[in-house]
């Protein structure tokens, strides 16, 4: 019967009977026996969660910190909080300290363009005085006191240029926190743009004003642009000894810093060496004539004859002076003493292929026979300077 009853049991199972375990129903837990049960507390685990929280906090803070102050990104938070932005704080410092600088700078070259108005002004009277001096023209009493103006106009020529070296020795440059500027060349080059653009503006801002005081500041301004923009001026003058020149030397310089600066005194200086030096050109053909004719400008020629100008005419496209008068013998040399005069006229420095342009002869014995003459003489180039005005008739 027992092994009847296990096998119907296992048939039961196979032909899906329900199955029932073997075992019986699972025990029940009571939980209430582990409800008030806590881990075991230990003080490592709790300092190296402490340890991570603050590394996480840490990081997060810093990632923060860094993006609101090396980029824009979080401006929207920063601006309503008002935190400073580094970059933006490093720009605006930069951009201050180039105006403060620009600044200064601008104020150096307003002061060395008055100390080259005073150069230019004892320069030209250093010029006229030693050209006096060395002429040949002059007279012993002028040349006299030419030197001795010369020799008191050192000493206000080198205050001057003491000026003006000292500003050139300024640092007209300063620092900048901007790996873009490092260089010594891009930080003057800066410097040197940002004058120039507040030297534009101050001169937009005054050139379409009529007022007399703007058009002087108009005028100062363009000079002081252009002395900003001259780059061989600083090296010119610092490497000048004006102490171990020659007064020869000091007329070189002078005229050399004429040369590439521009101001009313230059300007004025350039026009007086592009015109004619008449003065020196007549007392030239005078001194000249009196080697041939000892009684000439002495108003002996009616009584004994000689030479006797009426005329001089100049011709600036060719550079040559017409000069029309007669020459008056009783022994009617006139021809020789013509022939005399220009080989005597082509002996000047001031002149070159002096020709005789006409001839005529009259007269008698008694009276004295007269050649009118027309000679032409061509100026030397280093003397006739660049005028291209026509100088006026002079007639004696």
């Amino acid at each position: 019967m027992a092994e009847s009853d296990i096998i119907k049991n296992i048939v039961s199972t196979e032909t899906g009977g329900a199955a029932k375990s073997i075992l019986g129903e699972a025990p029940t837990l009571d939980t209430s026996l582990i409800r008030n049960l806590t881990p075991p507390r230990s003080l490592l685990l709790v300092i190296l969660r402490v340890f991570f929280g603050l590394i996480l906090l840490t990081g997060i803070s810093s990632f923060l910190f860094f993006t609101s102050q090396l980029t824009s990104d979080l401006d929207f938070a920063t601006s309503r909080l008002k935190v400073q932005n580094v970059s933006e704080d490093l720009a605006s410092t930069n951009a201050e300290i180039i105006s403060l600088q620009t600044d200064l700078n601008f104020y150096r070259y307003l002061q060395l363009n008055a100390f080259f108005d005073i150069f230019s002004s004892d320069g030209d009277s250093f010029l006229h005085y030693f050209e006096i001096a060395n002429s040949q023209t002059s007279s012993e009493a002028e040349k006299e006191n030419a030197l001795i103006e010369i020799s008191e106009l050192k000493e206000p020529l080198a205050t001057s240029i003491s000026n003006i070296q000292q500003i050139f020795t300024e640092e007209f440059t300063a620092p900048l926190i901007d790996k873009a500027f490092s260089d010594g060349a891009d930080l003057s080059a800066l410097y040197k743009e940002k004058l120039i653009m507040k030297l534009n503006e101050k001169i937009a801002s005054v050139s379409s004003n009529a007022d007399s005081q703007a058009r002087r500041d108009f005028k100062n301004l363009t000079q002081i642009s252009d002395l900003v923009k001259n780059t061989g001026l600083r090296n010119l003058f610092l490497s000048i000894d004006f102490t171990a020149l020659s007064d020869a030397e000091i007329y070189d310089f002078i005229k050399n810093v004429n040369s590439v600066i521009i101001n009313d005194l230059t300007i004025i200086q350039k026009i007086k060496e592009q015109r004619i030096k008449w003065s020196d050109m007549i007392d030239e053909i005078a001194l000249r004539t009196m080697t041939i004719d000892r009684h000439y400008n002495q108003n002996f020629y009616d009584d004994l004859g000689g030479i006797r100008y009426t005329s001089y005419n100049f011709d600036s496209k060719t550079k040559t002076i017409s000069i029309s008068g007669e020459t008056k013998k009783f022994d009617t040399m006139n021809f020789t003493m013509i022939v005399d005069l220009v080989d005597e006229l082509n002996k000047s420095k001031f002149f070159k292929d002096v020709a005789v342009r006409s001839l005529s002869k009259s007269g008698s014995v008694k009276d004295g026979y007269v050649s009118s003459v027309q000679l032409s003489l061509t100026l030397e180039d280093a003397e006739a300077g660049t005028q291209e005005e026509v100088s006026p008739n002079l007639t004696e």
